[in-house]
């Protein structure tokens, strides 16, 4: 599932960052581009949960990320 539409970031990649031990907020954003003025912002606001994807592999998906805001759906 999409968590970022603006950089095309899935779930498992979120995840994989984690399994390489990039597990912190400011690390994830980074990585992730959601730091980079192409980026709508939205995603960078819900950082928590990116670092709960990173840090729990076995996390089911709560219905979808647009719903939780999280994704920008326009």
């Amino acid at each position: 599932m999409y968590v970022c539409i603006c950089n095309a970031i899935r779930e498992d990649t979120v995840r994989e960052l984690g399994r390489c031990g990039v597990l912190e907020s400011a690390q994830l954003a980074g990585a992730l581009g959601l730091d980079s003025p192409e980026c709508c912002g939205r995603c960078i606001q819900s950082i928590d949960r990116f670092v709960q994807l990173a840090g729990d592999d076995d996390i089911e998906p709560e219905g979808t990320m647009a719903s939780t805001g999280v994704i920008n759906a326009s």
